[in-house]
């Protein structure tokens, strides 16, 4: 079920900024009653900022169930149907003027697109989103260098897609994809999902955070034009920090799962998520599930 959905569709443009479409996962402010409802699931995890790390965002993505899928091939096959005479007009004025340049002897310089189809269509999905980050200043728990997040969202299967910068100017853009290997959980209605522990920092330079520090220090060759970001995950342990407004509500522990490798042309950047011990490994550019030892299929058509 991961897999074709991976495969299909983000229900976003990455392009554009993560917010343009309606958001589904609501942050707990700080100090906020919690009231658990039946028909919405709940992720609970923390943050560890050392001072002088950057602020990175985790970004969501919720597979999509059956008639969300439905609904956007609909609106896609609808919105091709629309436009794919002029892409056609397009193409074949291109193909005039290559043609055109090559019989006098000259080197024709522009791309030529490939023949219109529904698959290399850019759909610009104006529906649900399904891909969103959690806002790094809205915890529910502020503290340093340990803050807590709870997040009301929508049942289902999820993976930690990307990492996004969670300051300045580019806060709203994703910048790092988890393209080559990252994990997925699920949630279910009426339970606290306890994610465990969230770190993020940018890749260019050697990071303080233990869990980082192996698969960072790249130097500026990896900025792609932004700064390159990378972020990994840590399951809950018994010893993990609880606020005492969440004592006495439904958490359960989170599972984590290895994710193969997918494709998205509209990152900043591509990364993979760190080893995760048990979890998320990787064997010669393969990801490997940490669980059993054997090779994660990868996401791709």
């Amino acid at each position: 079920m991961i897999r074709y959905a991976l495969i299909l569709i983000a229900f976003i443009t990455l392009s554009s900024p993560l917010f343009a479409q309606e958001r589904q996962m609501r942050p707990f402010k700080e100090g906020e009653a919690v009231s658990i409802e039946s028909d919405k699931a709940y992720i609970l995890f923390r943050t560890v900022r050392p001072k002088g790390t950057a602020s990175i965002e985790p970004v969501l993505l919720r597979v999509p169930d059956k008639e969300e899928v439905a609904r956007y091939l609909e609106a896609k096959t609808a919105a091709f149907a629309k436009e794919k005479p002029k892409l056609i007009e397009k193409r074949e004025a291109l193909l005039a003027k290559k043609e055109k340049a090559e019989s006098r002897g000259k080197t024709f310089k522009k791309e030529i697109p490939p023949e219109p189809s529904l698959a290399n269509f850019v759909f610009n999905y104006e529906g649900i989103a399904n891909v969103e980050n959690v806002d790094d200043s809205k915890a529910f728990v502020k503290a340093k260098p340990e803050s807590t997040y709870l997040v009301a969202v929508k049942p289902g299967d999820y993976i930690i897609y990307a990492a996004s910068f969670g300051s300045g100017i580019l806060k709203p853009f994703l910048h790092t994809c988890f393209s080559l290997g990252t994990v997925g959980f699920t949630v279910k209605p009426g339970e606290i999902t306890d994610l465990g522990y969230w770190y993020g920092d940018g890749a260019k330079l050697k990071s303080d955070i233990p869990e980082l520090a192996e698969e960072t220090g790249f130097g500026p060759s990896s900025d792609t034009p932004f700064v390159l970001a990378t972020g990994t995950v840590r399951p809950a342990r018994a010893d993990s920090s609880l606020p005492s407004a969440l004592t006495d509500q439904p958490i359960v522990k989170g599972e984590y799962r290895a994710v193969g490798k997918f494709f998205n042309a509209a990152c900043g950047g591509i990364n993979r998520m760190p080893p995760v011990p048990g979890i998320l490994a990787y064997q010669g550019g393969k990801v490997v599930d940490g669980k059993t030892g054997e090779i994660v299929a990868d996401n791709y058509p």
